[in-house]
């Protein structure tokens, strides 16, 4: 989460190493006041923006960035997601980048 959060270098030299150009990464993130001990700030629309800063300086290109809607989380196809979308009252963020 910290990696995906702050854009840390070992994450995206990784994904840059083993994606194609053109290629697509989404994130879905999801950090509230009730995930204190991780250190990382609640994710709010604001710091969304930071995310996606730190991806695009570590040579991603942005293309959305939004609140996941139920169907996001459904197609995720994953339990972190489908958690997310049991109707906890948890924001989840989409942010769909590309590797340039």
């Amino acid at each position: 989460l910290r990696g995906a959060t702050f854009a840390e270098e070992w994450l995206t030299e990784g994904l840059s190493r083993l994606l194609r150009p053109g290629a697509t990464v989404e994130l879905l993130l999801s950090v509230t006041s009730r995930d204190a001990a991780t250190g990382l700030p609640p994710l709010d629309a604001a710091e969304v923006e930071c995310v996606a800063a730190c991806w695009q300086a570590a040579g991603f290109v942005l293309r959305e960035r939004r609140l996941a809607t139920p169907t996001d989380l459904r197609e995720a196809h994953s339990t972190w997601a489908r958690r997310l979308g049991s109707g906890n009252g948890r924001e989840a963020w989409l942010i769909r980048l590309v590797r340039a």
